[in-house]
């Protein structure tokens, strides 16, 4: 009987923290791992990936100089309900701009650079079911908004012709 009352104990615990753990570590839901970008405006995107309660962003857009630039947010949590709609929890977190060695040279750990730019919000667009993402970020003073969808891949078509079927 002792045993029982030692196991109940432990299960209740192991639960109580279970519980406890999920609740802190919610994220934004659905999981918005993945590539996103307005299908209007091609050549940009933004990539996600989340885990627990924390998302990485990686915005790969142009500079002034019409340069490719990438910018990164290693922090984005929940920061609390945004606007009125009572399930669209917004995301944020600090925007860096990095530099590091050129890819065709050795690896040179001195040159690794990262430079706070600005910032970045995420939030579901409220009523649409997590299929788009209003994303707001600013680099350098300048503030851009978008709303975004899921970049969905092509199913692999095969080149090859279909396997027939052996008849014994």
């Amino acid at each position: 009987m002792q045993r029982i009352r030692i196991l109940a104990a432990g299960l209740a615990l192991v639960s109580t923290v279970a519980c406890c753990d999920t609740a802190i570590a919610a994220g934004m839901s659905p999981d918005p791992t993945g590539l996103w970008f307005d299908p209007a405006e091609s050549g940009w995107g933004v990539s996600l990936v989340q885990r627990d309660d924390t998302i990485f962003a990686l915005l790969l857009v142009y500079d002034e100089e019409r340069r490719p630039t990438w910018y990164v947010a290693s922090d984005v949590t929940a920061d609390g309900p945004a606007g009125t709609d009572a399930g669209a929890m917004q995301y944020t977190g600090v925007l860096y701009r990095t530099a590091g060695t050129w890819f065709g040279g050795a690896f040179d750990p001195q040159s690794l650079t990262s430079a706070a730019v600005g910032s970045i919000r995420l939030q579901y667009t409220p009523g649409m079911q997590g299929r788009t993402i209003d994303l707001t970020y600013s680099a350098n003073g300048v503030t851009v908004s978008k709303e975004v969808e899921a970049q969905v891949l092509p199913q692999a078509v095969s080149t090859e012709p279909p396997q027939r079927s052996q008849v014994h």
